[in-house]
């Protein structure tokens, strides 16, 4: 991490408001690592799947006792 970034601007005296020259305080864009996320909607789909089956069958079961 870099933190020696010296930001410039100017300060209206009258109303205290800072305009700063740059749009951008980053030093260049950063590529994030791969955190698996289509993974996790894959497991959640298959877990609401498998209760929805479990939850069919334990009506049917019930059904079939009355």
């Amino acid at each position: 991490m870099q933190d020696d970034y010296i930001f410039t601007g100017s300060k209206n005296e009258v109303t205290s408001a800072t305009t700063w020259t740059e749009t951008s305080h980053t030093y260049g864009a950063e590529t994030l690592s791969d955190t698996g996320e289509d993974n996790s909607v894959s497991v959640v789909a298959m877990g609401a799947g498998i209760i929805l089956t479990s939850l069919g069958l334990a009506a049917k079961r019930r059904r079939k006792e009355n």
